[in-house]
């Protein structure tokens, strides 16, 4: 996992550093020199450092006065009167020159720019002198297309993410990134994350965002054991499909089946068509830990059903038809939505536009709204609960943006999950809610890849789901034994 830090606990954890006298600043500038030397194929290219006032430009400015001393040559321009003073210096020693303008012809002669004009403490739209400078670099950067370097975070990102800011090739997170910086349109600006921990030590629980890999999977599955049997193992229930869309009772319940919870009931309208082809899925009603509503349904038919879910016990997994006929909360049941861009519109009444200019926000006022984890779908997926960190996978192929794809994961989701809450229920302390989810659909991106990616039909999807995890879970068994 990558943990993300708002920036205020950022700046609580170094403080003590700082009062000590640890040399933070000359450390962060070495690793941004130590970055810069590794972005660029020429031996000492033209370089631009773009410096503001605090901390951020004087990390930049320490930086190009290290790779001045090395024969770069390195000019620097003071977008802000209290640029560090100390950091000038060492720059003017080294044989760093000082810029006074940048024109577009300046700009152009250098080939790498390292970018410290703001740090993660921005909050909303860069403005006056800092907002036009942006506007400059981010015309000119498009025209010349420079090697821009990031320290801590690209200039402009702010922390709702969703401001216009200077993209950069490749971004130096100091001690931890920030979480604007997972969200889809942060992760689109920041290019390479590379994170330099400065040995400051940060407390994980009180991170705003989490990033998740395959290593994660393996790690925190809840693998059978040898006293298990298929209760204990969970059961998980599938609602979906009609006669309309036949396909979606069929992917959602065989992608369920993949990951292999200790049983699986269908209870929708395609009974026939799903135990024909899948067998082992019994169709009498039961007990379940976590039920699948809406994949493929019209919306009058899960309305009756999903009320009468959210009054039980178990998880309740709200997709496609059952996001509008989700009834206000409060609900007995834990809810999971897993809406797309368009559905995430519509469930808050606002565009698409709207959704896709700040995912994060409307996800988290979903979130809250219903009470519930909200799965984001996208090109770059994000989960997250009413409050707490949210999270994210690493990118996805782009396989996966074909019909059908949505409800391989609806499956995936709800065989986590009742294997999770079986667990939990002897006894077993369980990741949060919101991280099982995370899991389920890290894995589902990861089958996609493993599958070959593009082209991919929808249908070997199930097939991948469980080639991949035994991968990962016979990995994570060979590690342990070692």
């Amino acid at each position: 996992m990558i943990h993300a830090y708002p920036p205020e606990v950022i700046r609580e954890a170094e403080a003590p550093f700082l009062a000590r006298g640890v040399p933070l600043m000359r450390r962060a500038a070495h690793e941004v020199a130590q970055r810069a030397r590794a972005l660029t194929c020429q031996p000492y290219p033209p370089t631009l450092v773009l410096a503001g006032g605090g901390n951020n430009g004087g990390d930049g400015i320490w930086a190009g006065a290290e790779l001045a001393a090395r024969g770069w040559p390195v000019a620097i321009y003071l977008a802000a009167p209290n640029a560090n003073t100390d950091a000038i210096a060492a720059a003017d020693t080294a044989g760093a020159t000082f810029l006074t303008d940048l024109d577009p012809a300046t700009l152009g002669r250098y080939h790498l720019w390292i970018d410290a004009l703001a740090g993660i403490g921005l909050r909303g739209a860069a403005r006056g002198s800092l907002g036009a400078l942006l506007n400059k670099l981010r015309e000119n950067a498009a025209i010349t297309t420079p090697i821009i370097l990031a320290v801590d975070t690209p200039s402009g990102l702010s922390e709702t993410a969703h401001h216009p800011a200077l993209p950069a090739t490749a971004t130096v997170a100091m001690i931890a990134p920030a979480p604007a910086q997972f969200t889809p349109a942060g992760r689109a600006l920041v290019g390479t994350l590379h994170v330099a921990p400065l040995d400051v030590p940060l407390d994980p629980a009180r991170a705003g965002a989490i990033m998740i890999d395959e290593d994660d999977i393996a790690e925190l599955w809840p693998i059978p054991r040898q006293s298990d049997h298929k209760y204990t193992r969970g059961v998980a229930q599938i609602i979906a499909g009609s006669t309309t869309y036949p396909g979606a009772a069929l992917l959602t319940t065989a992608a369920c089946v993949a990951l292999s919870p200790g049983m699986v009931r269908y209870r929708g309208e395609c009974r026939t068509a799903v135990t024909t082809y899948l067998p082992e899925v019994v169709t009498v009603a039961g007990r379940s830990q976590a039920t699948l509503i809406g994949s493929g349904m019209p919306t009058h038919l899960a309305a009756a059903q999903v009320s009468e879910l959210l009054t039980g016990e178990g998880i309740v997994i709200a997709d496609a038809g059952a996001l509008a006929a989700l009834p206000p909360p409060p609900h007995r049941a834990p809810l999971v939505l897993t809406p797309h861009a368009g559905e995430l519109a519509r469930l808050l009444q606002i565009t698409r536009t709207e959704v896709e200019a700040d995912l994060l926000a409307a996800a988290r006022r979903a979130a809250t709204t219903w009470d519930a984890i909200v799965v984001a779908k996208g090109p770059r997926t994000l989960i997250t609960a009413p409050t707490g960190p949210f999270y994210l996978i690493q990118d996805a192929t782009a396989a996966l943006a074909t019909a059908g794809s949505g409800d391989v994961l609806a499956g995936a989701i709800t065989a986590t999950l009742a294997q999770f809450a079986a667990r939990g229920e002897q006894g077993h302390t369980l990741p949060p809610l919101a991280l099982q989810v995370a899991l389920a659909v890290s894995l589902h991106a990861a089958a996609a890849t493993h599958a070959g990616g593009y082209p991919l039909q929808v249908r070997e999807l199930p097939a991948a789901l469980s080639a991949t995890l035994r991968t990962l879970t016979g990995r994570a068994q060979r590690t342990k034994r070692e």
